[in-house]
């Protein structure tokens, strides 16, 4: 049985045309991400159907 491979944070940096940190930002809210590059990357994430890990988010946080 094929399992759907999991959509990453690279995948959405790769569709949007930036970089991860970009992406991290955006969805960390944080960090000075003009509103069409925010756009941009949110768009890819709808898209592409991302969803954050919150528990490996926590884990390489040191949270």
């Amino acid at each position: 049985m094929a399992t759907a491979k999991k959509i990453t944070i690279h995948d959405v940096a790769l569709a949007a045309g930036v970089s991860v940190s970009t992406v991290s930002l955006v969805l960390s809210g944080k960090g000075r991400i003009s509103t069409a590059t925010g756009e941009r990357v949110n768009a890819a994430i709808e898209e592409l159907g991302f969803v954050r890990n919150r528990q490996a988010s926590a884990l390489r946080g040191g949270q």
